[in-house]
């Protein structure tokens, strides 16, 4: 069957959930699928893709206004012209008419914070989506995590993470060498804008007051834009060299950098699809994040999770898994007890049953 992806996010913002995992589901693809990735730009992740993928390219500016016209005017068109069977989407924005049978991997979920404020144009598709519901739409579900009573037809599926991201092999030591990653860092892996920027910052300088800066806190995926943005913090909460950014890497980079980091710190909410706990606890690392339902449900006590958005009490929760080695080594074993209960090889055939259901009707 020939499916047409979703790929706005991987030229846009390579290393975001979307984007990952896009890249995770083609790597685990099943042998009847023929791939089909429609992209909007040349750029960003889109080199990163595999050799045997086909690629339509259909330039178009990363503006809020173009990304309705993709998911609700253009991805329909590109799988009218190229004979696709399904669409896959890696986010909860389907077209209102026309759109073939459609499979949605939810990346991003209403009510996990940060939650943005939306303009017009995000509150158009938030209404857009609700309305396209119908009876050839799929939502799917990581089987570990509570099913949704608000999206519609939902499949579980068993959690989808590749080989890459495990707690028994080492980082490549080239991968981070060329990026000049010091030996010992701590980890962030999420959203850039400058919200959420002051509030990790913020909470980062607490472990700086007491560690100084041995150990930097590395994030990944940012632009020049997020660069731009984070250096005014910097300077204002006065952390010199303890942080450093990192622009988007190739998914097996990203795989390494979660395995070589001392910890991984993520004061946010959980994501279904791609998010950075599950890559996190895929790896073995230690982890501190605020719970909310969804983080809770996923990582349990494989993490040290802050009930309160209180960056000092996130600062102390991390500082704790830094400087305790029994608490991080007990961390590391609640991951290594709870991935084991995931069926990942059964993911594409999983996959391939979800696809024929839709195309059933």
């Amino acid at each position: 069957m020939r499916v047409l992806y979703d790929g706005w996010a991987a030229a846009y913002t390579p290393n975001s959930p979307a984007s990952l995992h896009l890249f995770d589901l083609l790597s685990q693809r099943p042998a009847s699928v023929e791939p089909l990735v429609a992209l909007p730009a040349a750029g960003g992740g889109a080199a990163w893709l595999p050799e045997d993928v086909q690629v339509e390219i259909f330039p178009l500016g990363n503006t809020e206004t173009n990304r309705l016209r993709w998911e609700q005017r253009i991805l329909p068109r590109l799988a009218r012209a190229h004979d696709a069977d399904l669409l896959h989407l890696m986010s909860s924005s389907p077209a209102l008419f026309g759109a073939p049978p459609t499979v949605i991997s939810p990346t991003s979920f209403v009510g996990e914070p940060p939650v943005p404020r939306l303009g017009a144009t995000a509150r158009l598709r938030l209404a857009l989506a609700r309305g396209a519901q119908a009876p050839r739409q799929l939502v799917l579900w990581p089987d570990d995590l509570a099913l949704p009573q608000t999206l519609g037809r939902v499949e579980p599926l068993p959690p989808l993470v590749p080989p890459d991201f495990n707690p028994s092999e080492a980082p490549i030591k080239e991968h981070l060498q060329n990026l000049g990653v010091p030996a010992s860092y701590v980890l962030y892996h999420g959203p850039k804008d400058a919200l959420t920027l002051r509030w990790l910052l913020s909470a980062w300088s607490w472990v700086i007051s007491a560690l100084g800066d041995q150990i930097p806190l590395v994030l990944l995926g940012c632009s020049p834009q997020d660069v731009a943005d984070l250096m005014p913090q910097l300077r204002g909460l006065r952390l010199g060299q303890s942080t450093y950014p990192l622009p988007p890497q190739r998914p097996e980079v990203v795989a390494s950098l979660y395995r070589g980091s001392a910890a991984v710190f993520h004061p946010l909410g959980s994501v279904p699809w791609g998010g950075t706990l599950r890559y996190a606890l895929a790896c073995a690392r230690p982890i501190v994040a605020l719970e909310t339902s969804m983080s809770d449900a996923l990582v349990g006590p494989a993490a040290y999770l802050v009930k309160e958005r209180d960056t000092r009490l996130l600062g102390a929760a991390l500082l704790t898994v830094l400087v305790e080695d029994e608490v991080a080594a007990s961390l590391q074993q609640a991951a290594q007890e709870r991935i084991r209960s995931w069926a990942w090889h059964d993911f594409g055939a999983a996959l391939e049953a979800a696809y024929r259901k839709v195309l059933r009707g």
